[in-house]
């Protein structure tokens, strides 16, 4: 431990202090007169926690004054009262080890000391949250996932998660809780998360949830039935209500809706035959307008608060006609007689109406209005659990009292609009993986089987239902860095994400299958001897350094072969260095053995004389020539020259070597030659030593020329 400058000043002024009482006062501290304090054992404090202690004394002497010197002592508001009382509230920034030495001290300068050490504990803390809004907004049936992202104060520490809602302790025990609403969960709550370690150390978040009420639809529960009345009939039919429902059991507004007979899909704005609405009981009310015998096909709209509706399905009102049918069909409308001939079926059961009818049929239509009369007459109806009616004190249509038991949410059938069997619609909210019951074929509540897969600690029967992938006697293991299961975001099986990192090929370790270091099985092959690459050291490739020279093995087998190619080479290498040194006197060698020239050729000799005396006489002539173009001058006469020995007016390279290709056989000559062309092309440096270079040229031409005339001749 490294003490700042303070503090080291303040522990040799305590040393001189003590030092110094006790030679002034060492004859008159006795035993007696000594204090001794108590040991102080370690004192162990958490954030934000109030703090009290009294150090205390053995001998319990009085006039002792407590004084403390910091020795690690970061805390801001650690004091000792001089009584000896510590109290204290410590802050996040406090958490660690501090040390000081308590000093016990009497009027008389006798004292004692003692080394107290303090361990101030962190809360766990909360990282992040989300929602990061502490207020939230929902609606009926909607959910939303509450978590919190926390790390232990103190390293080591495990954390501990509990929910409370509305103060009630929930059983989620993870980081996140999922809140479900249904229909009947309009209101407001208090969601507080508790992130504890193992010495109950904690830190909270609290969400306050508000949740709106979400309308529901009403919907059919069931079919309206088709109803025949007589003409004559006023009044309340059937009860709407009984085949309409609203869930949220809201008022409701009903709506007739006529039929357009003529435009299936369309409704007609009412009806001639007869009035219909549905009055403030829900009850289907019937006015006859015309004694006139017509059916009307109806379907009413139920439509709640919020304008939600629903549609009934479509149903026939047909009405009856008490008159006798032939008399019916006997008023004419027409001016001539006409003779109705009549046929009417049988009589029908008694209809929950209270009537029998009968259909009649004019074969002539006589009355030309309809040749169709529903006639009736009353009857005693003997009502049935099948009528579509409520009736006979059931509950609900055609259930309950004497018929079958109504549908409830316990009847194990998907009915009464319900989304699954006994679930939804009128009935609790479906089982699901978000609504904190142990259901469906979960293991654990909301996970395990169909749902996501549990932490830690929680039942299972597979290992699929497991996070960690292990299922070890109907408990799931805690996922680890050891436990041969790819789990908790790992790159590869126990390895990378939060465990160690996977082994690789530039890791510098001899692992994976690897026969050495980072090489061979899933890595490149291992440098070796024979593997063609020159690495490892080697002088050459595979040979020298770790490696044996094969070739020198090769070499022993077949040394005479390998002797014989080297000194060819040798020579070779020799001959080619000495030709480049020496190319003149080569040519000039192999042309002689070699010579042999073409018989229009063999003016080359004397045209050769002819140029160098030529050449002579200009070398002499350059102390008395005037003009600056002597270089022109020279390549005249040397073009004058080849223009001579290839019998063509004017000389270039392309000309010069197409030429000599016809006319000259020998190969060393016509590279003598060429030679001599390019020389005598070059410049000559304009300087005031131009004489100088120039007769050195001139002197370099005729002995070139010379070499080609000792050539080209026998």
């Amino acid at each position: 431990m490294r003490l700042d400058n303070k503090t080291k000043k303040r522990i040799l002024f305590l040393i001189l202090t003590l030092l110094f009482v006790s030679i002034t006062y060492a004859q008159e501290c006795t035993t007696n007169q000594t204090p001794v304090i108590k040991t102080i054992p370690t004192l162990k404090l958490n954030e934000d926690e109030i703090f009290r202690y009294d150090v205390n004394l053995t001998n319990n002497l009085e006039d002792v004054v407590f004084s403390y010197v910091p020795f690690n002592m970061s805390i801001y508001n650690f004091k000792i009262e001089e009584d000896g009382k510590i109290f204290l509230k410590p802050t996040k920034t406090d958490a660690g080890t501090h040390t000081a030495l308590v000093i016990a001290t009497t009027s008389q300068g006798c004292f004692d000391t003692q080394k107290i050490r303090l361990e101030v504990y962190d809360r766990p803390d909360i990282l992040n949250y989300t929602p990061e809004n502490l207020e939230q907004k929902l609606i009926e049936s909607n959910r939303l996932i509450f978590s919190v992202d926390a790390e232990p104060g103190n390293k080591g520490d495990k954390l501990y998660y509990e929910w409370y809602l509305d103060n009630r302790l929930t059983p989620v025990t993870a980081d996140k809780y999922f809140f479900i609403t249904n229909y009947s969960s309009t209101g407001f709550y208090r969601l507080k998360a508790v992130v504890k370690d193992s010495r109950e150390l904690n830190s909270s978040i609290t969400w306050t949830i508000s949740v709106k009420d979400k309308n529901r639809p009403p919907y059919l529960k069931y079919p309206l039935p088709s109803l025949t009345i007589a003409k004559d009939t006023s009044g309340s039919i059937i009860n709407v209500g009984n085949y309409i429902y609203d869930p949220d059991m809201e008022p409701v507004k009903y709506e007739v809706l006529f039929l357009d007979k003529y435009n299936p899909g369309y409704f007609k704005n009412g009806s001639n035959i007869m009035e219909l609405w549905v009055n403030n009981f829900a009850e289907l009310v019937v006015k006859i307008k015309v004694n006139l015998y017509q059916e009307e096909q109806i379907r009413i709209r139920a439509t709640d608060l919020d304008n939600a509706s629903a549609l009934s399905n479509v149903f026939e009102i047909d009405i009856a006609e008490k008159l006798p049918t032939f008399a019916i069909f006997s008023q004419p409308v027409l001016s001539e007689a006409c003779s109705p001939e009549v046929q009417c079926t049988e009589w029908s059961e008694c209809l929950p109406t209270g009537i029998k009818t009968k259909e009649c049929r004019d074969k002539k239509n006589c009355n030309k209005l309809d040749n169709v009369v529903i006639e009736y007459e009353d009857c005693d109806y003997n009502a049935t659990c099948n009528d579509h009616i409520k009736n006979q004190n059931e509950e609900e249509v055609d259930c309950g009292g004497p018929c079958p038991p109504c549908p409830t949410c316990t009847d194990n059938i998907q009915n009464q609009g319900e989304e699954d069997i006994d679930c939804g619609g009128p009935c609790k909210v479906c089982p699901n993986c978000f609504d904190l019951v142990k259901n469906q074929d979960e293991t654990d509540i909301d996970c395990g089987g169909i749902c996501d897969s549990c932490p830690g600690g929680s039942k299972c029967k597979l290992h699929s239902d497991c996070q960690s992938l292990l299922c070890t006697e109907g408990i799931c293991e805690a996922a680890s860095c050891f436990d041969f299961r790819k789990n908790q975001g790992e790159e590869r099986v126990d390895c990378g994400g939060p465990c160690e990192p996977c082994a690789t090929c530039t890791d510098g370790i001899q692992n994976q299958g690897e026969e050495d270091i980072d090489c061979s099985g899933p890595c490149k092959p291992c440098m070796s001897c024979d593997d063609g690459i020159r690495n490892q050291g080697e002088w050459i490739r595979d040979c020298g350094g770790p490696c044996e020279c094969k070739f020198l093995e090769v070499f022993k087998e077949k040394s005479v072969p390998i002797i014989i190619s080297v000194l060819f080479l040798f020579f070779f290498i020799v001959f080619r260095v000495y030709i480049s040194n020496h190319r003149i006197k080569f040519l000039i060698f192999a042309s002689r053995i070699t010579g042999f020239l073409p018989s229009k050729f063999v003016s080359l000799r004397e045209n050769t004389d002819t140029v160098i005396g030529q050449l002579r006489q200009f070398q002499l002539n350059l102390s008395n020539v005037q003009s600056q173009n002597i270089n022109t001058e020279f390549t005249e006469i040397m073009q004058g020259y080849f223009m001579s020995i290839l019998e063509v007016e004017s000389v270039s390279a392309g000309m010069l070597r197409k030429a000599l290709k016809e006319k000259v056989k020998n190969p060393f000559v016509k590279k003598l030659v060429m030679i001599i062309y390019f020389r005598s092309k070059r410049e000559v440096t304009q300087s005031p030593l131009f004489k100088i270079e120039m007769n050195q040229k001139i002197e370099r031409t005729i002995a070139l020329l010379k070499k080609i005339q000792k050539a080209a001749g026998r």
